[in-house]
């Protein structure tokens, strides 16, 4: 996977079509569920992770799809630092876990205006 390797979102999706986000998310779970070896550790990992702060765009694209809803709860308050994961933090809006959604529901209310909610 090469976002875990830290390739660019740009080099790996096309950010600008919403089924390839779709397929980053399912994707990620699907990765961890059948083929653990090509995670990072933290990604399989059941606990948050201490360093989620430090994870550069590419690898906290990958949190935001975590298994785990701490986990993305988590990338999803570490997403306003990086703009270009505002596409995976309104999929979180439909989260099936509480504090994710409402977490991704805030960030987007104080991150973005009309016109970029539009294009998003």
């Amino acid at each position: 996977m090469g976002l875990a390797g830290g390739a660019p979102l740009t080099g790996t999706l096309d950010v600008a079509d919403p089924g390839d986000w779709l397929a980053l998310d399912g994707g990620v779970r699907e990765v961890s569920r059948f083929h653990p070896p090509f995670l990072l550790e933290w990604a399989r990992s059941a606990a948050p992770p201490a360093g989620l702060a430090r994870l550069d765009e590419s690898r906290l694209a990958i949190a935001l799809c975590h298994r785990d809803g701490r986990v993305r709860e988590e990338a999803v308050r570490q997403a306003v630092r990086h703009p270009g994961l505002l596409p995976l933090v309104v999929i979180r809006c439909a989260d099936w876990v509480g504090p994710v959604r409402e977490q991704a529901r805030q960030l987007l209310r104080e991150a973005l205006d009309v016109d970029a909610a539009l294009g998003l």
